[in-house]
């Protein structure tokens, strides 16, 4: 089984913002998400006994959905189509390729499946969303909660693109890894399958809504400025987490307020705010 070994929490937040958002051009990204996921797969090819995957994809390989239609409901973007916005976007929305980053990952979420059914691998794809938690740098996603909450502890203005209807849902840590778990545990009846992984509607909020909620929390509202909104942005995206319930019985547990609750605390702590605060 191939799943290695979480490093110390902060170097593994490290390696996942590394291996998505890789500097330099587009081809550079292209060469290390692409290329080095298929360096991978011809590795285990070539072996007698080959380990299984559990692939960490993205919710990018989907682009921008710019072609959904969204109405304003409140603070928020929501589909027009009653049925995604009740269950959200299911693994049966076509790929697109709107960036580097989306057409990189999307290349090795691709290969991944091709070499399930060609190659005979044992392989499963998990498509992840809008991922929060502990021991995050707040660099992993600059409109992330993360960021938000780190800028918010430092008393730095919040940068949003758009007006901050932008609604996606959120995925605490502790649930990833308990559907990574899963899927390595049941690798030989999910292999060859990819699955959407997020908090689901109920777990889902827009910039504004999160920005509110921060505020509330630490009752000092955060410093936002608002810049204009960026092509490759995803006004909406919510994943539909069906499929991979009814393979496993996994459902998110940790809704939104007590994940972001968790999160501040963890930033609060003494000896975190010594060490941002240049004391220790």
């Amino acid at each position: 089984m191939l799943f290695v070994p979480a490093p110390p929490p902060t170097s593994l937040w490290a390696l996942l913002h590394a291996l998505q958002s890789v500097p330099g051009n587009p081809s550079d990204q292209f060469d290390v998400n692409a290329g080095g996921t298929l360096n991978l797969l011809e590795t285990l090819r070539r072996m007698h006994d080959p380990p299984a995957l559990v692939f960490a994809s993205t919710h990018q390989v989907y682009g921008s959905l710019s072609s959904m239609d969204l109405r304003q409901n409140g603070p928020r973007w929501e589909p027009v189509d009653t049925l995604i916005s009740a269950l959200g976007i299911g693994e049966e929305q076509r790929l697109d390729y709107n960036g580097a980053i989306s057409r990189s990952r999307s290349a090795a979420d691709q290969c991944v499946l091709d070499y399930t059914w060609k190659a005979g691998l044992a392989a499963v794809v998990l498509r992840i969303g809008c991922v929060y938690g502990p021991h995050q740098t707040g660099a992993e996603d600059p409109e992330g909660a993360a960021h938000f909450l780190h800028c918010a502890v430092d008393r730095r203005p919040i940068v949003i693109s758009g007006n901050g209807l932008r609604t996606h849902d959120l995925l605490y840590v502790d649930d990833l890894v308990e559907a990574l778990l899963l899927a390595r545990a049941r690798i030989r009846t999910l292999s060859g399958r990819a699955f959407n992984i997020g908090g689901g509607p109920k777990n889902q909020a827009s910039l504004i809504e999160l920005l509110r909620l921060i505020g509330e929390m630490r009752r000092d509202p955060p410093f936002v400025r608002f810049t204009a909104p960026k092509r490759v942005d995803q006004r909406y995206y919510t994943s539909d987490t069906t499929r991979f319930r009814k393979a496993t019985g996994w459902e998110p547990g940790t809704r939104v307020e007590e994940g972001i609750r968790k999160l501040h605390e963890y930033l609060m702590e003494p000896a975190l705010l010594a060490v941002r605060q240049g004391v220790a």
